[in-house]
């Protein structure tokens, strides 16, 4: 999968950049499933620039909001090195390990010039894995994302044309017998894929350097080169030991000389290799709108089938060349805008919270003063009430403390004795009492304070103090008592 993901509802681009033209397909999808909206193929001069062949890119999408698509890199046969190797693990990350190891040993590139990527062809004895490696080079890859990044479009993928083609083929041409492998020839303009595909997809490639316009310059030369390359790729095939030979031959694409290579292929191949020759219509499998179904069945060089096929299942490949450089530098970007995300969505909750107290604070408020307005008199009316019921209280309390004095005087003019006068009186606002007074005898002041003790209206009765003194030849016993009143 790419960095970013894919979006299976979204409609996707597909761009395949080649050294004289620039093809662009665009597949929508739609309630019945997948339709071909957009083909157009863009001439590239040899003295182009990067940003020449950008600024046609634009030119030609300008008119199908491309920057709403899933993009994808399509990269064709002929810039890649393919090699069926056997490797002994059948663990990926140990597959991969020594894939980095060796890939070095079979191209004329160092490890850091090339990228790298393979597919499975199957496991034996449960200890080697046998991997269809592809290998392009780091430079023809950046050139390219740099064209489309000048272009304002973002590759999410980068697809091997040859694998889409194959999945795509594995899954709607059936084989003349069971799990018999099935070969397609893809002719292009300057050059053609061979592809030989089984049930599970793609497990040899091989780019032939003729093409269309090869063949309508010298027909005759053109049809000996493409019959001897073939040749050459069905023994490269038998040499590698993948599979068993297929049966029969499809060929695609380029619409000039269809029918005179067929033949001539059939003549070639039916009796040497025991081959059926057929030919293939991508648009008998494929939906497309009226105009793009003109161009597929026009005459012309170009070939679109494998661009279509690629992005027809771009969702179930596993290929992905791009560089691990530029994925580090998408994943750092797609954390950077995470983390802007996230602060910009903390940001809004913690507004929306300081928004939500404000208006229950504002809310609250407005409830208030309604409450208020309508419950004016009300308040106005209990406020008095308040300022009554104070008034009340405090004249309650005036009277108590005043009744209060007279029971004190009044009972202790009721227990005082004879033989005791009081000096000094005095009570306090919490009812406390401290009174003075002098007796001819200590005995009768110790009698008096037991007949306060006894009476309920005087708790806590304490005598402070006594003391004897003499005047005029006669004893006095001078007396302080402190009590408290029992109210009610």
């Amino acid at each position: 999968m790419s960095i970013l993901g894919f979006n299976k509802s979204k409609n996707v681009l597909g761009i395949n950049i080649l050294s004289d033209n620039m093809k662009v397909v665009m597949l929508r999808h739609t309630s019945e499933g997948k339709e071909v909206s957009f083909i157009e193929s863009i001439p590239i001069n040899k003295d182009a620039s990067d940003d020449d062949i950008a600024t046609a890119l634009s030119h030609s999408l300008k008119d199908i909001q491309a920057k709403s698509c899933q993009s994808f890199l399509v990269i064709s046969t002929d810039l890649a090195i393919t090699k069926a190797l056997q490797i002994p693990s059948i663990e990926d990350n140990e597959i991969r390990d020594i894939l980095n190891l060796q890939a070095g040993r079979h191209t004329p590139y160092s490890r850091e010039e090339i990228i790298i990527d393979y597919i499975k062809l199957g496991n034996f004895q449960n200890v080697y894995t046998k991997v269809l490696v592809i290998m392009v080079t780091r430079e023809a890859i950046k050139r390219r994302l740099g064209i489309l990044e000048i272009a304002g479009i973002k590759a999410q993928k980068i697809l091997f044309a040859a694998d889409g083609m194959g999945k795509m083929c594995s899954k709607v041409i059936k084989p003349l017998t069971p799990d018999s492998p099935r070969a397609l020839l893809d002719i292009d303009a300057e050059n053609s894929s061979f592809n030989i595909f089984t049930d599970s997809g793609l497990v040899f490639t091989r780019s032939i350097p003729v093409g269309a316009k090869t063949m309508k310059q010298d027909r005759d030369k053109g049809r000996e080169r493409l019959v001897e390359e073939l040749k050459k790729s069905f023994e490269a095939y038998q040499a590698e030991d993948i599979s068993k030979n297929p049966n029969v031959l499809f060929t695609a694409g380029s619409n000039d000389m269809r029918s005179e290579i067929n033949n001539t292929l059939s003549d070639t191949f039916k009796d040497d290799l025991k081959l059926e020759v057929s030919n293939m219509l991508i648009s008998n499998y494929i939906k497309m709108q009226e105009e793009c179904q003109k161009r597929i069945k026009s005459p012309g060089p170009i070939s679109f089938i494998s661009d279509i096929a690629s992005l027809n299942v771009a969702d179930s490949l596993t290929i992905d060349l791009i560089p691990e450089e530029v994925k580090l530098h998408r994943r750092f970007e797609e954390k950077g805008r995470k983390s802007v995300v996230a602060g910009i969505l903390g940001m809004v909750i913690f507004f929306q919270i300081c928004l939500i107290f404000v208006s229950k604070i504002y809310y609250a408020d407005v409830y208030l003063k309604q409450l208020s307005d309508k419950y004016k008199e009300r308040i106005e009316e209990a406020d008095n009430m308040r300022l009554v019921s104070a008034k009340s209280s405090w004249l309650k309390s005036y009277i108590m403390n005043k009744y209060d004095a007279v029971r004190v005087v009044s009972q202790l003019y009721e227990l005082l004795p004879d033989e005791i006068f009081l000096t000094g009186i005095k009570i306090d606002e919490t009812g406390k009492i401290f009174i003075k007074g002098t007796s001819e005898s200590m005995s009768r002041v110790f009698s008096f304070v037991t007949e306060l003790e006894n009476d309920v209206l005087f708790k806590g009765v304490k005598t402070e103090f006594t003391e004897s003194r003499k005047e005029k030849e006669k004893d006095y016993s001078d007396f302080g008592i402190s009590m408290a009143v029992e109210r009610g």
